[in-house]
Order: C-alpha cells, then structure tokens, then sequence
C-alpha cells in the first residue's frame, strides 16, 4: 500500500533532491578527475565521496583485484583488461575506481569494499589518460610541454609529468618508436596505464597514423604483458558506438575498433564493470538509506497482488512475476520496480543516443523528485510516477534523444486525454498507463510498446482490482491523437496522429446546434417510458400543457425550467398565468459545463459516424486502415456521448422552484449497459427515495381528503355536495403541501380508501352506489343493497363517476334503498298463492379497465386481457404503433382511421376507414397520412388499433411493459379484462 508515514522507507541524497542535474553529477569525467579540475563533482574527485557512492558490484571487485594483485606480485606477468559494455555501462566509473585505488595506495580504510586493504602494493606509477580529449597534431597541452602523439604522452606521466629527450624526437603521428625505447618509458616498480576513449581517439586518425597507433600498441601491449606488476586497463564502447554521426563516421568507428579488439584481443582479459547489477549501483549512487524491512514488505505486497491478479485474470500478470526470483528481484530494485529498471536500461539503452548510466540515474533522479512532493508515496515507483509534463524529463528523453516529435503527445495525450479520461478519479490509472507507454515508445522501432500483460505489470499498484491498467489501454485508444494498437497486440505512441486526430480536426468544424440536437436526441430517448408524460424543450411555459398528469419537461436551461413550472403562460408579463396543476409537472435542465462537454463528445461521435461513411465501402488502403480504427473506437464514442449527454442533465426542478442535484448512478453508471437505461424509472426511484412522490401502494387519509381535498373541489350540480372524480383528480394535482403524484392510481386509490372508512360514497355511472356497508344498486323503486364491496378497478377517473361525502343529503340518498313490494295473490280463503318480496338479481361486478400502461400491466398480472386498444393521433406515432402489434400477440389486428379537416387548397376532407387489416391492398395507412399531409394546420388524425383476444389471454403483463417501453409516450392505450 502507498506510504504516508512521517519516516519515509528510502532517503536520497541530497544531490538528488536539490539543484540540478547536471551531467557533471551523474556523468564521471575521467579527465577531470586525473587533472584535479575545480569542476569537477566532488562525488568523483574526492575519493572518500566517490566511494560511499559506488557499488561495489561483484564485476567490478573481480577488476580491482585482478589489477592490483597484478600489481602487488612481483612474479606475475603484466596483464591487459578492457572493459567491454555499451556506452555508459560503467566503463569510466571503473577507471576512476581503479584511479583512486592506485593514486591513494598507502590508505588502508578507502575503498575497501572493492579491494581488501591488505596485499595491496606499496606504490603504484600511474597513467591516466582520457584519450577521447586528445588531439591532431597536438595530442595534449601541460604547460610549456606540448605533446603529438599517445607514446609521447604515456612517457610523460611515467616520468614523473616530464618528457623523456628520447621520445621528443620520435613525438610525431608519422614516425614510430622502436621497442627499447618504449621499455625505457616505464619506471621501476608497479606500473598501472588507463587509457579511456581510445576508439574516439584512433576514429578520427588518417590511415597511415591509425596504422602506426596500432604498430605502438602492439608493442606497447607486447611489454606490458611480459612486464612484472605492469597493468593496462582499456575501455571500447562495445555494440553502441554512438560517436558516429554517419554511414563513413560508423564504419571508421567499427574499423577502429576492430582493429585494437584483434590487437588486444590475443593478451587480454574483457571484463562488464556492472553486468546484472544495475539496480545495486542505481541505489548506492541515488540513496543514503534504504529501508530493507520496507523492500521485503513492498516485494510481498505485490507478490500477493500478482496472484490475486493472476487468478482472477490469468492473462493480465506475466508467468515470471509469479515466481519466488521475481519477488526477489523486487527487493533488489526497492524502492523502483523491477519493470522500470529493465526498461531502462534494455529499452532506452538501445537507444542510439542515450547514456545507460548517466541517463538512467538522471531519470531516475528526476522521478524521485516527484515523488518525493507526494503526501502519499507508491510502494514502488513505475514508469506510471514519470512527470513527463517536467521540463527537465523532456528534455532528458526526447531532447537529447531528438525525439521533440513526442513532445505533441505530452502535451495532447498525457496532460490532455489522460487526465480527462481520469477526471477527478483518485487513481489516475490512464496518466499512468500513457505515461508508461510513452517510455516505452521511444525507442520508435516497430517492436516497441506494450501488450495488456505488460503494462499491467508497469504500473500496476496492490490497491488496484487488477483490470484497471489493461482496460485503460481502451480508453486512451479510443480518445488520445496518438496512440496505436500495432497488429501485434501492442500499445504504444508514435508520431503519426491517429483517428481520433482526424475526428477532433472534423468535430471542430461541425455545426455545434448539431451537436446539441444530437444530445437532447440521447436525452430525450432516455427518458421515455410510461412513467411521465414527457414535454420535451419548451421555449416558454405554454409549450407544455396545462393538466392533470404527471409530466416531465426536458428543459435547457435551469431559468427555462423554473419559468414553466411555475406559470401557464407568461407571454403577457404584466398578466402571467399561474400554472394549475403543480404536483404534475417537474424539470430537468443540465449544468451549463457539463451540457459543454456532453455537446463536444456528442460532435466527436457525428464526427466519427462522418468519417465511417465515408470511407465505409473505399478500397484505398489508407481508408481500410482508418475504418480498422474507427471499428475499435465507435462503440466506445458512442457510449461516452450518450453518457456525457445523460449526465449533462443533472438539475431536477421541483415545484416552487426546489432544485436537486442529480447523481451520476441515479442517471446512468459506468457498469449499467448503456443500451438498457431507463431515466424514467432511475427518476422515479430517486423521488421516492426522496420521499418527493408518493408511492404507488399510499394514498391521502380519508379523514384528510373529507376534510381538506373535497372541499376545494369544483362541485358538479347546484347542490354544492356531489363531485365528478375528474374533478377530484384536478384538485389533487393543484392542491399545495402535498407530493408529486404519480397517477391516476394514486387518485382512485385516496378515493377507494375514502369509501371504505365510510366518509365518502360513489356512484358509479351504470348507477350503482358504493359505502363502507358495500352496494346499492337497481332500477328506480327497486334499488336494494348487496353486499357488493367496491374495488380499485371501478373507481373511475371520469365526468360520470361521482362522489360525496357519506353524511351529506346527497349520499344519504344514493344509498336510501326502496322499500320491498309484495305480490297480492287473488285467491281466497286459505287458498295458496301469493309470494315475497320482488328481488333482482345482484350486480355483476363491473369489468375491469385501465386507461394507461401501468394499470392495464398490474391488471395484466391478474386477470385475462379481453380488449386492447392503442390510438395514436399523429401519423409517426401510428408507424409506431403497428410495430409493436406482432409482440403483443392478438389473433386479427384491426385498424380504425379518420382524418379530417380544411385542405390547404380550400375545400375540406373527412375520411374514415373502418375495421380494416393494416395489410389491406388499400394502404390504409399511407392514404389517411396522405390526406393528412394535404390538410391544414389543426387537422384531426386518429388511428385505433383493435387488438381481440377472444375469451381473454392471461400472463399478458410481459408483453405489455415491453409495449410500453417501446411505445412513444403520447401512444394512448385502453386494456379491458376479465376474471
């Protein structure tokens, strides 16, 4: 887990964390060193620094004691070393070891880490020389004494920095010393030569100098070797000779090089300062502690994360993180991962231009500085903690690597898109995986990258599930300008903007009320369903209907908003008027930034859906390979511009004004399938979370409604005392204090409960009455009472359903019963005959009804369907409303069409058609739109479809809410059913 403790596990050197980084700091100057310079960094000039910071790497020790048990032993033939790695794998590093040893010799507590103190000769004539400094035909300059040639110059350090007379005269490229004056050169006693850079050096030579450079040291080598305590240690640059600048500077390199491997090749032993040991020399150069305890605890963490990982997603963790080597590789690279020091120095080492060691303790050090800002720090650093938006790491690995080119994706993809895809998430995981990707692009060979398995190892962290890094890799395709998915299965950057480039470029020239078209498209599709009638973008309040059911408006502005719920019409400002019914009417309206960004993915995805047209049927490979990218990327554009759209609209405005703010998981979230949301009902379930609107199973208090709602109710007669259930209806939805109501159930719910606590009564509209006692029913003069109860399915919201309260005269008179007439029989004297009182038959219970979607599905779950009947009143709501005919299973579905009104010519038009199949050779649909299209404005269109089901079809509720799901909101339905 990440550390925040006050003791931090690892302390770097002061170095490291101030000032700058300077190649001086990391980059050992042989020169410097051997002739004292003031600039020099004291890290290598002074030898107690130099050592404290080096270490002491098993390669490297094997070269110390070769040489200075060379040098110690008097019986011992010379030897020759060279040291064999590519540029900036520790060569100079060893020469200067190897300096301070000799030219310090008599100290027994330096270097000991290297060298044991005892053994060591007593002194050690010393050498050195950076032959990469040298040049023509002034090899070097020492005050007065001026030197031509690399013999000269050996003859001057061997001789106590003065120049022999002997070799004054042979001073010269062209000329050659003979043998015994080379032996002459040397002093008595241990003799130690360094030469550094002497491929540079001989690259640059004519060909008759190389020849007699070449003719010297194989002398020179051949007394070296038979010498007693006489060393030569040389360095070569290995398989990166980055001196060359050309094809001829290459192969002069080469050339060279060749040339001394085949003349020291036969007398000498090649050593690699460093070999495996780059982490070890990485923390004794950039560290002055490091916790051990912390490293083992750091390398069981992801240990145990790997496994996690591996057993959940197999794919995502590489066979060799599992493994005990593996974890102990991560204690040895702690407090970086073993990942970031491989690709450093495999993949940037093989980077023409880039210094192993030099370069990769720069960068190293530059993440630590980031790093170290943190409160929180990682429990081991990746290439995800790289801070590419640093000056000094751009300049570091694209500057001085000439790759500015990608300096574009740090601008647009790492700081740009990454951090957008990451928003205000915590764990920044696509900043991380870009960044990641970024340095492992940079080689630019076609073999770079990372596949899901690598980059999940990169940056990967113990608090993470473990698909975060790969599923990323999706996210930055889909969105960056210069990500690429290689046919290898490779992620990387390159320089070459890709289609979501080409997208943005076309985005930004689209027509931005397209955009905005498009989102309130989304928008509007989300929210419907049978739950609220929806009243999409009014300009002004009289844009949405005044009445009573529950509407939805979609709004675009929150003042928008605010302005329809609160008036019916405010065209006239001196004389607005109020709206009526203000518990059916509430608004959405988005946040004005979110809208801005739902808009841009919205012109992203038309940009998208643009370019696929275009180039969807082209043959050119260049189309073919910009339809490959957009197959990968239009799913994911098209679910983020509905999702920005979704939750752009976040502002919910109550009446009075109230404004509630939306969730993203109450509107749509990440893991819910796009294709499946349902804002309506997500919206219903917020409000009644909110306690806002009352619930399908509540109703009023029936002493509450006898006393509060019945009043305020416009009567129906004179009588003041008897009132329509439309208008009980109308009086709910305009009363203050009381919750949104969510339909015409929750009305005749309060109603049905007001009559069965026997403080109201109904009569319905065949005449039957109905109290807490149960039925009066019957023709005039023989009404009587049943025992009948009253139901939610005959409590009608209509103009011929009335009700009352019980005491009222009214009521008492709906309910009064006629008194019992008794046959008279004619007969006499004890004859029979006769009979009781007239009795009807008792009422069958009324059929049961619904008049919208949710009723006629409950009733659905309960009885048989026997009749439905779906009516549109616009042309496309028709087109509608046949496609949902086949899911809804009825045996002969038949049509009723009627259209009229004045035709735009003059004249007028009424035509009907009745009873009609959909199939019908006539074309009933398209010839009633026909002449609908003919008509003027306020023309009437009227489409029923009839749909029997004979003796009645039970278990009908599926298909329904299906139906309803799919109608559009202003299709009108009427079930009938039966028990």
């Amino acid at each position: 887990m990440p550390t925040t403790s006050k003791k931090m596990p690892w302390v770097p050197r002061p170095e490291v964390l101030k000032g700058e980084l300077d190649d001086a700091i990391f980059g050992a100057d042989f020169d410097a060193v051997v002739e004292g310079k003031t600039n020099a960094p004291e890290v290598y000039s002074n030898p107690k620094v130099f050592f404290q910071n080096t270490h002491p790497a098993k390669e490297l020790k094997r070269i110390a004691e070769l040489v200075f048990n060379r040098l110690a032993d008097p019986k011992e033939a010379g030897a020759v070393v060279r040291l064999s790695t590519g540029f900036g794998g520790g060569k100079t590093h060893a020469l200067i070891a190897l300096y301070h040893l000799a030219t310090n010799i008599r100290s027994k507590t330096l270097g000991t880490d290297l060298l044991p103190a005892a053994g060591r000769p007593s002194k050690v004539a010393v050498a050195a020389i950076d032959i990469g400094r040298a040049g023509t035909p002034i090899f070097a300059e020492h005050g007065a004494v001026k030197t031509h040639t690399l013999w000269a110059e050996l003859a001057y350090f061997l001789n106590g920095r003065r120049l022999p007379r002997d070799f004054e005269d042979v001073d010269d490229i062209t000329k050659q010393p003979h043998g015994a004056l080379i032996e002459r050169m040397f002093p008595d006693g241990p003799v130690l030569i360094l030469l550094d850079e002497l491929v540079k050096y001989m690259a640059g030579l004519a060909d008759q100098p190389q020849k007699n450079l070449l003719r010297f040291l194989d002398n020179f080598i051949g007394i070296v070797v038979n010498r007693p305590q006489t060393v030569l240690v040389t360095t070569d640059p290995g398989n990166q000779p980055v001196y060359a600048q050309s094809t001829a500077g290459l192969a002069k390199v080469l050339a060279a090089a060749q040339a001394i491997n085949e003349v020291e090749a036969r007398r000498s032993s090649c050593f690699d300062p460093i070999q495996d040991e780059t982490a070890k020399v990485i923390n004794r150069r950039l560290f002055e502690d490091v916790d051990a305890r912390a490293a083992h605890k750091a390398s069981a963490q992801y240990c145990d994360t790997y496994k996690r990982v591996a057993q959940e997603h197999s794919e995502l963790i590489p066979a060799e993180a599992l493994t005990a080597k593996y974890a102990e590789r991560v204690v040895e690279c702690y407090p970086f991962h073993p990942r970031l020091v491989d690709t450093a120095q495999n993949v940037l080492g093989a980077i023409e231009n880039f210094q192993k060691s030099r370069g990769v303790l720069r960068l190293f050090s530059r993440i630590l500085r980031e790093v170290a800002k943190r409160d929180v720090k990682p429990a081991l650093i990746t290439a995800g903690d790289i801070n590419w938006a640093d000056s000094g790491v751009q300049n570091d690995l694209l500057g001085r690597l000439n790759l500015d080119e990608f300096k574009a994706v740090v601008r647009a993809d790492i700081a740009g898109h990454a951090q957008e895809l990451d928003g205000d998430k915590p764990d920044d995981v696509h900043r991380r995986v870009a960044s990641a990707l970024l340095l492992e692009s940079l080689p630019v060979a076609a073999t770079t990258g990372l596949d899901p398995a690598e980059v999940t190892l990169a940056v990967l962290r113990p608090e993470d599930a473990g698909p975060e890094p790969s599923e990323a890799l999706d996210g930055l395709i889909s969105r960056c300008w210069y990500t690429h998915l290689t046919t290898g299965g490779r992620w990387r950057f390159q320089f070459e903007p890709n289609i979501n480039r080409i997208i943005e470029e076309r985005a930004d020239k689209l027509d931005p009320a397209d955009a905005l078209a498009k989102v309130k498209t989304d928008v509007q599709a989300f929210y419907h369903g049978p739950q609220f009638m929806p009243a999409p973008w009014p300009l002004e309040p009289r844009h949405v209907h005044d009445e009573p059911r529950l509407q939805l408006a979609l709004c675009e502005s929150e003042d928008t908003a605010k302005a329809v719920l609160a008036y019916k019409d405010n065209s006239n400002p001196a004389a607005p008027e109020l709206r009526s019914f203000r518990n059916a009417l509430l608004a959405i309206c988005p946040s004005p930034a979110k809208l801005d960004s739902a808009a841009l993915h919205a012109r992203r995805h038309l940009a998208a859906e643009a370019e696929w047209s275009e180039r969807e049927r082209s043959a050119l490979d260049q189309d073919k390979h910009i339809r490959d990218q957009l197959k990968k990327i239009r799913p994911d554009l098209a679910k983020r511009s509905r999702l920005n759209s979704y939750r752009a609209f976040d502002r919910l405005v109550l009446p009075g004004g109230r404004v509630l703010s939306l969730t993203e998981e109450m509107l749509v979230s990440d893991e819910q399938a796009v294709a499946q949301a349902k804002g309506q009902a997500n919206l219903l379930r917020f409000l009644q979370d909110k306690g806002l609107v009352y619930r399908d199973d509540e109703s009023l208090d029936a002493p509450f409604f006898a006393a509060k709602v019945l009043p305020g109710t416009t009567p129906a007669d004179v009588s003041g005392e008897t009132f329509k259930t439309k208008s009980v209806q109308e009086r709910l939805y305009a009363m203050a204090d009381l919750k949104l109501i969510p339909g015409d159930r929750f009305v005749r719910q309060t109603i049905l409960r007001a009559v069965e606590s026997g403080k109201c009564v109904l009569r319905s509209a065949d005449g039957r009455v109905f109290d807490k006692k149960g039925c009066v029913a019957g023709q005039p003069g023989q009404r009587r009472r049943y025992p009948d109860r009253l139901d939610l399915s005959q409590v009608r919201i209509a103009d011929d359903v009335m009700v009352a309260k019980a005491e009222s005269k009214v009521a008492q008179e709906w309910v009064r019963e006629d008194p019992a007439e008794t046959d008279k029989g004619k007969g006499g004297g004890g004859g029979g005959g006769g009979g009781g009182p007239f009795t009807p038959p008792p009422p069958t219970a009324g059929p049961k009804e619904a008049h919208d979607w949710k009723t006629a599905i409950e009733l659905a779950g309960k009885f048989r369907l026997v009749t439905l009947v779906l009516t549109a009143e616009t042309p496309a709501d028709a087109r509608s409303m046949i496609g949902l005919a086949p899911g809804l299973g009825a045996e002969q579905p038949l049509l009723d069409l009627r259209v009229s009104g004045s035709l735009k010519g003059g004249g007028s038009a009424n035509v009907g058609i009745g009873k009609v199949k959909q199939t019908n050779s006539l074309k009933p649909l398209d010839l009633v739109e026909t002449v609908h299209r003919a008509l003027t404005e306020g023309g009437m269109y009227k489409a029923d479809l009839n749909l029997d089901y004979g003796e009645g079809r039970a278990g009908m509720a599926p298909a329904l809410e299906t139906a309803a799901n799919d109608a559009p909101d202003s299709l009108k339905v009427f079930a009938r059913f039966k028990e």
